[in-house]
Order: structure tokens, then C-alpha cells, then sequence
């Protein structure tokens, strides 16, 4: 109880420290659960997608899954969920003399898959997910994911949601593909775009990625989460009652 009661009195004193300097913004902390994509007789309900060429769930398109273990799986914020390829190098354009793709050569699946997001069929084809420290396809470094709600930014409970997902690496086929937000492939990685609820910590983030060589050179990937935040320790964060009262002051600050 004395351990349950000393989490209780972080959670209140972030909570102060927060609103008596009228923030904003705040940093999520925790897993970001991913709801499992679903159809019904071949037609998109709800739930979590990727689909390539045009940002349609229900034409080329592939359901996203969270992993089965570690139980439930989901983006732990903060942290890399990475995917090793066999070599376990990266291959950057002329990786293997003149004319060698980005992102080609490795064997058809990881040595050691992600534990975010099940593995998934695209085109008859195992596909993995991972956030990547490294890009095995330009050999960039790439951050960690991190998610901000913008508290000054609000309808009602649903507020503003940012993400940085430049780590987002696909490997399909034996090709690894950086699928970070970024719309144009020649352009900058940046942050995608969603909404998060202060009141139940529901979320939904969406974005585009134009792929930069490989066999699905200059063809764009959409991406759609969804699902709730657990936040660490989740005692401590007080969400439901504390951010509301945030959003108010962050109102207030603004007018």
C-alpha cells in the first residue's frame, strides 16, 4: 500500500508541477495498444491497416495485429521494437556494386521478428514491422517513438496527437522499406497526425510514406492505428480526471 500510495503522490505532484507552468503539450508514456484490423465479407469495419497505392482499407490491404506475446504487443513509447535481418546490415543504395537496390538482399524473413505487430500477408507474402534504430534500407539513424498531445488544441476530450514513428521499417519479401511519415520519398520524415481522447486515452493516428526504392519504388503507404494507451506505471498518471483539468487551463491559457 505504502508503494501504491508514494506512485499515487508522483502522479499528483507531475500533475501540479504540469499545470502550475500551464503546458501545452504533454509527453505520452507507456504502451499504445493497437486494435486489430477486421473485415466482414471482404469490407473494412474497424480497427488498424496498412494499404498501399491509395489510402483505401479495402483494396490492397493488409489488417494489422498486435502481437500475441508479450501480451498484448503495441508501440512502447520511448523504446525500439526492432526487427534483425539476416545479414544484420544495413543496405543502403549500391549496397552490392552499381545499381544495387536500397533495402534488398536479405533473407526472406527476420531473424528476430518485432514484438509490436504480428507478422501479416501482403500479396501472398509474409510481412514484418519494426521500429528500427538503424534503417536497414538507407542506414539512417532514426528515433525511438514518441507521442505528444497538444492540450491547447482540443474539441470537446479529443486533442491533438503527434507522432514521431521515423523508426516505422516494413521488411517484405526480403526487401526492408523506411514506411516513417513522410509523403514525399525525396523529402524529410515527419511527425503523423491523430487525435487522442483525455478522458478514456482512445487514440487514432494516421500517415503517408512514398517508398524510396526497392520494388515498391515511388508507390505510397498508408498507415492507420487505433486503439488506448496504458501508461507506466499506470497508477501514477491519474489520466482521466488530471489531463481534463489541464485541457481546461490550457484553454485558459490561450484566450
Amino acid at each position: 500500500m505504502k508503494t501504491i500510495n508514494n506512485i499515487l503522490a508522483s502522479g499528483i505532484a507531475l500533475l501540479i508541477t504540469t499545470a502550475s507552468s500551464y503546458a501545452s503539450t504533454i509527453s505520452l508514456s507507456g504502451t499504445m495498444l493497437i486494435d486489430a484490423g477486421t473485415k466482414s465479407g471482404g469490407s473494412y469495419v474497424g480497427g488498424s491497416y496498412f494499404a498501399m497505392g491509395a489510402n483505401n482499407p479495402n483494396s490492397n490491404s493488409a489488417m494489422l495485429n498486435p502481437t500475441a506475446s508479450p501480451d498484448p504487443g503495441g508501440i512502447v513509447l520511448g523504446t525500439y521494437q526492432n526487427f534483425v535481418l539476416n545479414p544484420d546490415t544495413p543496405h543502403p543504395y549500391n549496397w552490392d556494386g552499381l545499381g544495387a537496390g536500397a533495402g534488398t538482399g536479405f533473407a526472406g524473413t527476420p531473424d528476430v521478428p518485432s514484438t509490436m505487430v504480428m507478422p501479416f500477408s501482403f500479396f501472398g507474402t509474409p510481412t514484418y514491422l519494426g521500429t528500427n534504430p538503424i534503417s536497414y534500407q538507407s542506414g539512417n539513424a532514426h528515433s525511438a517513438p514518441t507521442a505528444t498531445v497538444d492540450l491547447s488544441n482540443c474539441t470537446g476530450n479529443l486533442c491533438a496527437l503527434t507522432m514521431d514513428l521515423s523508426s516505422w521499417e516494413v521488411m517484405w519479401n526480403g526487401s526492408a522499406f523506411e514506411q516513417g511519415p513522410r509523403p514525399i520519398n525525396t523529402g524529410p520524415f515527419v511527425l503523423a497526425q491523430g487525435l487522442y481522447d483525455v478522458g478514456t486515452q482512445q487514440y487514432s493516428i494516421n500517415w503517408a510514406s512514398q517508398i524510396n526504392g526497392g520494388p515498391f519504388g515511388g508507390v505510397t503507404g498508408y498507415w492507420h492505428l487505433s486503439g488506448s494507451v496504458v501508461p507506466v506505471p499506470a497508477s501514477a498518471w491519474l489520466l482521466g480526471s488530471g489531463l481534463l483539468g489541464l485541457v481546461g487551463m490550457a484553454r485558459r491559457k490561450t484566450t
